[in-house]
């Protein structure tokens, strides 16, 4: 009899894993695939975000009938696909944004370079570098410049620079926008080359009455501002302007 109840327990014992395995049912599938595609967003531009959040949604009310199996899936299938799909709407309206703007200036003819004089020196192979003089008028990136000659020194006085005390020439530079939207010289569209032929510096950033720090013009408008780069002795100097489209050249001779 004792050994009747022993293997009914032992039975008993050994069937008890099938029965929890049983007892777990079913997974939530929705609610895995719903996390896994808004997710997937990530890399196909929120596509596959719409439709995790979709299947997600579903998976959440699916696992009100499982027990909350996958409940927690769900949830961040609905919270991962929302942050994705916002994310690429903000994206693709900036960018519908700025085609529009651009694609508009250019309809419009309110961009500078939609001007085929503009690109006529870039296009043309045997365009060569334009030369001037100090005193003559140019144009360039739709700005009137003239380099004055009346040019004097000055020094920078900044104990903290490596340039103070340095000596620097003082040059005036008139611009005047020719163009039909606010401009202004840019910084990096001109070089300056001393009297051994060298790149030099351009202090402009010592001294308060700096064409780098004039700001842009209405078109119309004009200023007189200064150019200040360094001295490294007497001889021929030169100023290059490029923009990519046009090259120009200035020379000129500075006597100390």
């Amino acid at each position: 009899m004792e050994g009747n109840t022993q293997n009914q327990n032992t039975l008993n014992q050994n069937s008890n894993p099938v029965l929890e395995n049983q007892n777990q049912g079913p997974k939530n599938g929705l609610a895995i695939a719903g996390l896994v595609c808004s997710l997937c967003g990530i890399i196909t531009c929120g596509l596959t975000s719409i439709v995790g959040f979709i299947l997600s949604i579903i998976g959440l009310s699916k696992s009100k009938n499982m027990n909350g199996e996958g409940k927690g899936l769900a949830i961040g299938g609905i919270v991962s696909g929302a942050l994705i799909i916002l994310l690429y709407v903000f994206v693709f309206v900036f960018m519908a944004g700025s085609i529009y703007s651009i694609t508009n200036n250019i309809i419009n003819g309110t961009d500078s370079r939609n001007d085929d004089s503009y690109y006529s020196d870039y296009y043309n192979d045997d365009s060569e570098k334009e030369e001037y003089a100090l005193g003559d008028t140019f144009e360039f990136d739709n700005l009137k410049i003239t380099l004055g000659q009346d040019y004097s020194f000055d020094v920078v006085d900044n104990e903290y620079s490596d340039y103070h005390n340095q000596t620097v020439v003082r040059l005036p530079i008139t611009i005047k926008n020719e163009g039909t939207q606010t401009d202004g010289l840019n910084m990096f569209y001109y070089d300056v080359y001393g009297s051994e032929g060298t790149e030099v510096e351009t202090l402009n950033s010592y001294f308060e009455d700096n064409v780098d720090s004039a700001g842009e013009l209405r078109p119309g408008a004009e200023y007189t501002k200064y150019l200040y780069f360094q001295y490294d002795g007497n001889g021929s100097y030169s100023i290059e302007f490029d923009d990519y489209y046009t090259e120009i050249e200035v020379t000129f001779d500075i006597q100390r």
